[in-house]
């Protein structure tokens, strides 16, 4: 008669046992483990944890050369005459711009010259833009023809003889001026005459702007 209490007594204790193990295994079920983010496709481990990279230096290409253009006089180009020529509202004179000497196409003297053509098309661009003008302080406010001299920077602060010299569309020219602008556009012309751009490209004038236009 004492079997049946015995299998009765296991029954229970069996019961016990396996409610213990599902209490268990739901509380494991509530708290996930957190796994770590996986990369996507073609996408290193590293980049996830994207680590500071220090400033590039400054390029000595850098067309930005005057970190306070914009106290200087302010302008809108009106009316381009060449490549380095060109009339503002703010002066009924032309303005001759230094440091850069693009291919002729308006003198009386000479031929339209190779490349010229592309150059004042260039220049054009920048009519109803706005300007800032710098004057020269190493040489006089005017040339021999009474234009004034200028450095000119569009709004961002970039350079345009800088970036006109650098592009291919003119030369450095420093012959009268000792502006500390000098160095970076003669860097711009052995940039633009090592990379064929502009009147530098065997197709256009191979550096020699003063042949007549083709």
């Amino acid at each position: 008669m004492r079997k049946p209490f015995i299998q009765v007594a296991l029954l229970a204790v069996l019961a016990v046992v396996l409610t213990a193990c599902n209490f268990g295994s739901s509380q494991n079920a509530a708290t996930p483990t957190p796994t770590p983010p996986k990369a996507q496709s073609g996408e290193s481990p590293a980049a996830l944890t994207p680590t500071p990279t220090p400033d590039a230096p400054a390029s000595p290409l850098d067309l930005h050369t005057n970190p306070n253009y914009q106290s200087l006089q302010r302008c809108t180009v009106t009316k381009p005459v060449d490549g380095d020529t060109l009339y503002t509202d703010c002066d009924a004179t032309r303005i001759r711009l230094v440091g850069v000497d693009t291919p002729e196409t308006v003198s009386p003297s000479k031929p339209v010259q190779c490349f010229g053509a592309e150059a004042s098309a260039y220049t054009k661009t920048l009519v109803g833009k706005v300007v800032y003008l710098e004057s020269d302080a190493s040489q006089g406010d005017t040339d021999r023809y009474g234009r004034p001299l200028r450095f000119l920077y569009l709004e961002d602060g970039t350079s345009w003889n800088m970036k006109q010299i650098l592009e291919g569309y003119g030369n450095y020219d420093g012959k009268y001026s000792k502006s500390a602008y000098m160095p970076k556009y003669q860097a711009a012309a052995q940039d633009a005459k090592a990379n064929q751009r502009g009147l530098w490209s065997p197709s256009t004038c191979n550096g020699d702007a003063t042949q007549p236009a083709r």
